[in-house]
């Protein structure tokens, strides 16, 4: 298992001692990155790669290796102490430069076969709203499935905390752990980014196309895919005992359609949005 892990800080503080104490139970080849040390870029707003992609971003230099490495992984961890409630300012500058990845603008399909946890620590309170700040990218990046582990530690150092915190910690990264190596190896997709990818679907296919976001789902196949693969296991439930093969069959038919030339371009002229533009121009 290939694990990347990424700090929301410079010092190995507590925080960063549960990150890895659950990567070497996890077990694999681990590579860590330190905020800000290995990134310390603001987004600047330029909406470079919103308008055309990731690689255009002004700060793609330094950004590339961390890029590399969450698509290279199995395990991504990301961890942040707590700061007034929220994950730190360069964990949250660094996720921002991520935001074509979400599932409403153009998700990257190595994500499926991802696991993830979000990882904070706390002498007091705020462990829920920062995870979630790290979680809601993870969710909406559609990593398969995607851990919280919020600890309030009742210490500023790793030597400080108590031992019976200790051993909880211990317990919970064990379950976790656990967990993680029986999810290894499978695909799929959370069913929070599920639901907007539906959505996003409906709008592809009912509103002016939004570009380039339109063009990097249609290149996919993902509007015909979804279109057919939500409506088919209903249509497939009177078929119980071949229900599963049938289901297979077209999937590997959709996928081998959706790469084919001929029948992209067939697809496009079928497109509400084609015949739009054919009547217009008539």
């Amino acid at each position: 298992m290939k694990i990347t892990m990424i700090h929301g800080q410079n010092h190995e503080g507590s925080t960063c001692m549960v990150a890895r104490e659950l990567a070497e139970k996890a077990g694999g080849q681990v590579k860590e990155f330190f905020l800000p040390r290995d990134f310390d870029h603001p987004c600047c707003s330029c909406y470079s790669c919103f308008k055309t992609d990731l690689t255009h971003c002004p700060h793609y230099k330094e950004l590339a290796p961390l890029e590399k490495s969450i698509l290279d992984a199995d395990l991504l961890i990301l961890d942040s102490p707590v700061y007034v409630y929220h994950a730190s300012g360069q964990m949250m500058s660094f996720l921002d430069h991520f935001g074509t990845w979400w599932m409403v603008h153009r998700p990257r399909p190595e994500m499926s076969g991802k696991q993830a946890v979000a990882i904070c620590t706390a002498a007091g309170g705020g462990m829920k709203s920062t995870a979630k700040d790290m979680a809601d990218s993870l969710d909406l990046w559609g990593i398969r499935k995607v851990y919280r582990l919020g600890l309030g530690v009742q210490a500023t150092k790793p030597e400080e905390i108590p031992s019976r915190i200790q051993g909880s910690i211990h317990r919970k990264t064990d379950r976790l752990a656990r967990q993680i190596r029986e999810n290894a190896g499978k695909t799929g997709c959370n069913g929070r980014a599920r639901k907007w990818f539906y959505l996003m679907r409906f709008a592809h296919q009912h509103f002016p196309p939004s570009e380039p976001d339109y063009s990097y789902w249609e290149a996919r196949g993902s509007i015909l895919a979804a279109t057919v693969l939500t409506i088919l296991p209903e249509a497939l439930r009177g078929f119980d005992d071949y229900r599963m093969l049938i289901y297979a069959v077209v999937l590997i038919l959709v996928m081998l359609a959706t790469n084919n030339p001929q029948l992209k371009a067939l697809f496009a002229k079928l497109s509400p949005h084609s015949r739009k533009g054919e009547e217009a121009n008539a």
